[in-house]
């Protein structure tokens, strides 16, 4: 139900990371299954490239129900982790959803994509209608966290990074992050859900046995790219998390994005509600 009256409360308790409250009952809402839906798969030459497209297709307002960006070390993932079903050129990739309420309109918002990347370097991989095909093709994405693991042989584990930029900033900051990652001698797929600025890289490492774990100064290299992602994502006005949330990895980045007096709204906004400080303490902002 529409409303306007007093703080959106809902809002803040979602997003307190368990800090604020027990959540007992939730509401969800429901959205309809689309009738007609295709799934795209697009390579171009370059990762800004890509990247560009992305911006591009916002910009103009194509209704894109999914759109995800692959760098080309994520095709290169793929290709070894399937070698009996998936072999796709080794250069960055657009994965997209396009739906509409029907066949017309839908392969009108086709070809209206087609006209506006025309300029953009790229080359139709693929494009699916069936829904069988299309979770085919969308489950060689689900499997990256896997594949990328698969890249550094007895990596059992993997630090996933999340950052989120505002999408005129998109491509230059994921540009960026693959090139932090290559200069430090690091194995890392970056991919992100492109149509919102939100992406991610993986670095799978060895933490499980003893006589299998990276030395620390991998590990510190690891850390040490990831902080100057986080600054590079904040400098341009972007955050320290899109969606993996805060917990107390990155509570010194809170202060470094929203300024002191913010965070300090914050701890006395926790003292209030939580004054015993049991709910989940010690994540999101410290109140030592």
């Amino acid at each position: 139900m529409k409303s306007s009256a007093g703080y959106d409360l809902t809002r803040l308790l979602c997003g307190s990371e368990g800090t604020l409250a027990i959540i007992t009952k939730v509401t969800v809402k429901l959205h309809p299954i689309p009738e007609h839906t295709a799934a795209i798969v697009l390579s171009f030459s370059t990762l800004f490239q890509a990247a560009s497209a992305v911006t591009t297709i916002r910009q103009l307002g194509i209704s894109i129900h999914r759109c995800e960006l692959l760098d080309a070390l994520s095709i290169s993932a793929f290709n070894q982790y399937n070698q009996n079903t998936i072999n796709m050129p080794l250069l960055p990739h657009l994965f997209l959803e396009l739906s509409a309420s029907t066949s017309l309109s839908l392969n009108s918002h086709v070809q209206m994509l087609q006209d506006v990347l025309d300029d953009q370097h790229y080359t139709i991989i693929q494009i699916k209608y069936n829904d069988g095909e299309r979770r085919t093709l969308w489950s060689a994405r689900h499997q990256l966290y896997y594949a990328t693991l698969a890249l550094r042989p007895g990596a059992t584990k993997a630090i996933v990074t999340d950052v989120c930029v505002p999408l005129s900033a998109f491509a230059k900051t994921i540009q960026q992050s693959v090139d932090l990652i290559q200069s430090h001698d690091l194995t890392a797929p970056c991919f992100g859900h492109a149509g919102d600025g939100n992406f991610h890289c993986i670095f799978p490492v060895k933490l499980d046995t003893y006589n299998n774990t990276d030395e620390n100064d991998y590990i510190e290299r690891v850390h040490k790219v990831y902080d100057i992602m986080i600054r590079n994502a904040i400098d341009v006005g972007g955050t320290c998390t899109g969606e993996h949330g805060i917990g107390y990895g990155k509570i010194k980045y809170l202060e470094m994005q929203y300024g002191k007096r913010a965070v300090d709204l914050m701890r006395n906004i926790k003292k209030s509600i939580d004054p015993l400080n049991i709910m989940n303490p010690g994540k999101v902002v410290s109140l030592k």
